[in-house]
């Protein structure tokens, strides 16, 4: 149906960057319910996904971000780790997708066959899958240690 090769490699990478992408969600959820109380908590969770989401390439593409607000982009977990799964999906010495079909209407997206092209299409940057991966396991380390001393320095507080 779309093509996707039988590669368990691919397989098992794309499961690691996602359960990697799910732990460094689940230790931001973390340190804002350590650091806040459960009322604000229940309303800075969704709103702190907003610009998370919005930053990391996936809906809007980096370049159409204004240059001053582009740094903003490497402080989401996404990015790295919708950039992370394209490369595993379309990289490796991916073969070329079967384009010969028609298009179902004319406002449907063109097909990119060659995998290099989608790539520049959604300007995902050259470096390889275990730079995504280190970065979202430096993400992964420093909310978690993050939410640690404020869950200490909270504790303490309350003594």
């Amino acid at each position: 149906m779309t093509e996707q090769p039988n590669d368990a490699i691919r397989f098992i990478q794309f499961l690691i960057i996602s359960i990697q992408t799910s732990l460094v969600g689940q230790s931001l959820g973390l340190v804002i319910g350590t650091a806040t109380s459960l009322q604000v908590a229940v309303f800075l969770g969704p709103v702190t996904g907003i610009p998370i989401l919005l930053f990391s390439g996936f809906f809007l593409n980096l370049y159409a971000i204004p240059k001053y607000l582009q740094w903003i982009s490497f402080l989401s977990f996404t990015r790295y780790s919708f950039s992370g799964a394209l490369k595993i999906i379309y990289g490796n010495n991916r073969t070329e997708l079967d384009c010969d079909r028609k298009r179902i209407n004319k406002m449907s997206y063109p097909c990119l066959g060659k995998p290099a092209m989608i790539f520049q299409a959604l300007n995902i940057p050259d470096y390889s899958v275990s730079v995504d991966f280190g970065v979202l396991c430096i993400f992964f380390l420093f909310l978690r240690i993050l939410g640690y001393y404020i869950l200490r320095w909270r504790v303490r507080r309350r003594r």
